[in-house]
């Protein structure tokens, strides 16, 4: 990630409320999943091994910040886990199928958060 993309998600994370955090936060996971799957391309198994590994601590980050008094994270906690197993199946297969299928479920999770009304950032 470049350090003007990383400037730009800091002042984004200032500004926004809890939906908004989330929503952020899925949209750097697909970042890393993009740069996982760049790296990929270019034979770079180091770089797409740090991306995947960079990817999976969002998913880590968006299971334990889950409100487990909510249905919704009755929903959320399992694909959570699942998707961070795909990664670590896209690691030690070294495929990245799994990637760009968990970069297209979290792209539908953002979506649907998006989706949901107002963005999520402070007024």
């Amino acid at each position: 990630m470049t350090d003007e993309k990383k400037r730009e998600y800091t002042l984004r994370i200032t500004q926004a409320g809890p939906k908004g955090l989330t929503i952020l936060l899925y949209e750097i996971t697909e970042c890393y999943l993009q740069e996982a799957e760049e790296a990929f391309a270019r034979k770079e198994p180091e770089q797409f091994r740090d991306a995947v590994h960079k990817a999976q601590k969002c998913l880590t980050v968006c299971r334990s910040s889950l409100d487990r008094t909510q249905p919704l994270s009755a929903v959320l906690l399992p694909l959570y886990v699942n998707l961070h197993a795909m990664l670590s199946r896209a690691l030690t297969r070294k495929r990245v199928t799994e990637v760009q299928e968990t970069a297209q479920m979290i792209a539908q999770l953002r979506e649907a958060y998006e989706q949901t009304g107002d963005s999520g950032e402070e007024e």
